[in-house]
């Protein structure tokens, strides 16, 4: 049998040991996956994952490190109105969502840049892309500050690796491309061999552009203009959209757990998945905040044709590794 822990009795725990870590009182509340904003952390109210209570706790305690550094490295210290700044160079009132230099509008991080995202054709895409890069940011420093813990924490991270499926397993190739770039630079795993050439050079180019976040100096501004440059690669590379990532996975996940391949029950299972989402306010494309900054926003700037959410239309192209080179450039002349 499996030897969980238990969030209420690792809470007084953690608390003393993020004090410490911090210098300063943070808030930790059970809830369903690891998760922070500018004052508190959320974690899950069982971790067992693993057959013994030891490598639980080490878990437990990898993901309360690495959603502390999240706050200590600023994270949670910008609003969609400076990340739309720091980005496009337009200065952005959001009224809808309140004050932006606030705390109550600050404590909402990842549901209010939803409106940052929302300057994109393919917000989940941008989104997932900024918190993969942002993550990895935030692992250099644990690995820089924490060494012990980062080593335990990557071979946990490694045995999780082993049960999921592997990029290659996905339908779409924007998602085989995100999927193989985070498990690069959040597992430190080889690339998946398995996936087409032309997707390969597109994650190599991702994952050197993230190395500019392996550095002291590195801030989430950083992060998002990193993922700003890895977004335009990814979004002209390939025709097909990036799928939503909550249902996406539970599709994939059941599809490789079966072993069946049963795309029907797949698709079944993605729509359920999209109507649970739906029902505990997860309606990120249908979202206030999201539908009035596309009403109000301009569908073209000069003569640059723009989609509905005002961000220019990409081309699909076609990459191969002989591309690599032209990959570089366009990188260096961003």
């Amino acid at each position: 049998g499996r030897a969980p822990v238990k969030f209420r009795d690792a809470r007084p725990r953690l608390e003393k040991y993020l004090n410490a870590l911090s210098g300063r009182s943070i808030e930790i509340v059970p809830g369903c996956a690891p998760a922070s904003n500018a004052e508190k952390i959320i974690l899950p109210r069982f971790f067992n994952e693993f057959s013994d209570r030891e490598t639980n706790w080490i878990a437990c305690k990898a993901a309360a490190t690495h959603e502390a550094e999240h706050i200590a490295r600023g994270s949670h210290a910008v609003c969609a109105a400076e990340l739309i700044e720091a980005v496009f160079g337009e200065t952005e009132t959001i009224n809808d969502v309140g004050d932006s230099s606030g705390p109550a509008y600050r404590s909402g991080f990842y549901d209010e840049l939803d409106a940052f995202y929302s300057k994109y054709a393919e917000p989940e895409l941008m989104k997932a892309l900024f918190n993969m890069l942002e993550d990895a940011r935030i692992e250099y420093f644990i690995g820089r500050e924490y060494p012990a813990l980062a080593l335990d924490s990557l071979r946990i991270k490694k045995e999780k690796a082993l049960r999921v499926p592997p990029p290659s397993a996905y339908g779409n190739a924007k998602n085989r491309v995100v999927a193989c770039a985070e498990r690069i630079l959040l597992y430190e795993e080889p690339p998946d061999e398995n996936m087409p050439d032309d997707e390969l050079a597109v994650v190599e180019a991702v994952t050197e552009a993230a190395a500019i976040l392996f550095e002291d100096a590195s801030t989430v501004i950083s992060s998002v203009r990193t993922a700003d440059m890895v977004y335009t690669l990814v979004a002209s590379s390939f025709e097909s959209r990036f799928e939503r990532r909550e249902a996406f996975s539970c599709e994939i996940m059941k599809v490789y757990k079966d072993g069946s391949g049963n795309k029907e029950k797949g698709t079944k299972n993605k729509g359920a998945a999209m109507a649970e989402n739906e029902k505990y306010g997860g309606g990120g494309e249908t979202s206030k905040v999201k539908r009035q900054a596309v009403e109000t926003r301009a569908i073209r700037c000069g003569t640059a044709e723009r989609d509905e959410t005002g961000r220019p239309e990409a081309e699909p192209v076609t990459l191969d590794r002989a591309m690599k080179a032209a990959i570089k450039k366009l990188f260096a002349g961003m």
